[in-house]
């Protein structure tokens, strides 16, 4: 089973920190939420993209969080959440690979559906 995207993993650390900070009422366990999701994204991009762009997009999930709170009074809570995560999430996606890790993954998808059918045919 392939592992989450960054985007996916930010994302979730966003709507998911501030979804347990409102039902719990407790601001530090929704903190603890978005910053374990940007501990895992920050170790995979350092991984994939570097150190320089692990920063840059932690910098960036950082002032989505930021950038949220002001834009909550303008757009509603929710809204400014799903804001600034299309936003952080998209620029994860844009940045957080590089190409090599990503063809490297499209070989190992590619193998795996070889090894599948070939699994079938000989099976037939």
């Amino acid at each position: 089973m392939a592992s989450p995207s960054t985007a996916v993993i930010t994302a979730a650390g966003l709507t998911g920190g501030y979804a347990t900070a409102r039902k719990t009422g407790n601001r530090q366990l929704g903190g603890v939420v978005l910053g374990a999701a940007g501990l895992v994204a920050f170790s995979r991009w350092k991984k994939n993209a570097g150190l320089g762009r692990a920063l840059l997009l932690t910098g960036a999930y950082v002032g989505a969080f930021g950038a949220s709170h002001p834009l909550a009074k303008k757009l509603g809570a929710w809204e400014s959440v799903a804001a600034v995560t299309a936003a952080d999430s998209s620029l994860s996606f844009l940045l957080g690979g590089s190409k090599k890790s990503r063809a490297k993954q499209a070989a190992k998808r590619a193998e795996k559906q070889a090894k599948k059918l070939a699994k079938k045919a000989a099976d037939a």
